[in-house]
């Protein structure tokens, strides 16, 4: 059973679950885009009798506020929330959890703050997406008119079919339906009888600019934190790709790897748990 927590970031409130008791080490895990803190309920059963797991919602995702106003939800801003976090934590993490997205941002924050944690965990991810130059255009005209669309939009004016909702995301996630429902749940709230999108629409809107390649190793090459990255044995994601073609700049790196796709550490989390438990008692 997880407990809540709540965090101010300015005029926005994050809110969080916490699984485990609270004396023992700290583990701050980030979740990926359009997911939310559910995603690593599985993982804390593997892991609570060991660690305090405390895992926040991104802005605009799971019981999290959106951010305020009409602009695009741009991933260097998820840095400024990541630190707005460690400060207001109860202890010092002995390690970030990153999945996906929270991955990208966990290790860009440890890149410019080396100081913040010690240990990083990558889990199918590693370093910002990346643009071609030669699309910045067409980058930033598909973003404008993306979110000049959702100006004045409500996410939660029309009710969802909880069960066709929940089979479409266990499908595009490679998770059976009982593995998805919580993590749907959590991003609909229910008003009588029926259930609306709590997330905010601006998060499927494409980002204005994206950084090339070169700018990223840039970013990422000074990253000295020991990490350990784990793979799912059949993921083909964008997220992972990544992860592979840029795993040479990662100076004191771990891998793994354990059954399941994109989201291993719901598929597999006992697996997942014991890496990272072996990986965190050996350093």
């Amino acid at each position: 059973m997880s407990e809540s927590w709540s965090f101010e970031r300015g005029p926005t409130r994050l809110k969080a679950q916490a699984w485990g008791d609270s004396n023992k080490p700290l583990l701050l895990c980030l979740h990926g885009w359009l997911d939310n803190s559910e995603t690593f309920a599985p993982l804390a059963q593997h892991l609570a009798n060991d660690y305090y797991l405390l895992c926040p919602d991104w802005p605009g995702h799971g019981h999290s506020d959106h951010r305020p106003g009409q602009y695009p939800y741009q991933w260097a801003d998820y840095l400024l929330d990541l630190a707005c976090l460690l400060e207001q934590l109860p202890k010092a993490p002995v390690a970030i959890v990153g999945h996906s997205l929270g991955g990208i941002i966990a290790a860009a924050y440890l890149a410019i703050e080396p100081q913040a944690v010690e240990r990083l965990v990558l889990i199918e991810s590693f370093g910002p997406v990346t643009g071609d130059e030669s699309a910045m255009r067409e980058q930033l005209l598909n973003s404008v008119r993306q979110h000049q669309s959702f100006i004045g939009k409500s996410p939660s004016l029309k009710p969802v079919d909880l069960d066709r909702v929940i089979a479409a995301r266990a499908k595009v996630s490679a998770l059976t339906p009982e593995q998805a429902a919580p993590l749907v749940k959590r991003n609909l709230e229910q008003r009588e009888q029926r259930w609306y999108w709590r997330s905010d629409p601006r998060l499927k809107g494409a980002s204005p600019i994206k950084m090339s390649q070169s700018q990223a190793q840039q970013l990422m090459a000074p990253l000295d934190t020991p990490t350990l990255l784990i793979q799912g044995a059949d993921s083909e994601h964008k997220s992972w790709r990544y992860a592979l073609e840029r795993q040479s700049w990662l100076r004191q790196l771990t891998k793994g790897q354990v059954a399941g796709g994109h989201h291993c550490h719901m598929q597999s989390g006992e697996a997942v748990a014991q890496a990272i438990i072996e990986w965190l008692e050996n350093r």
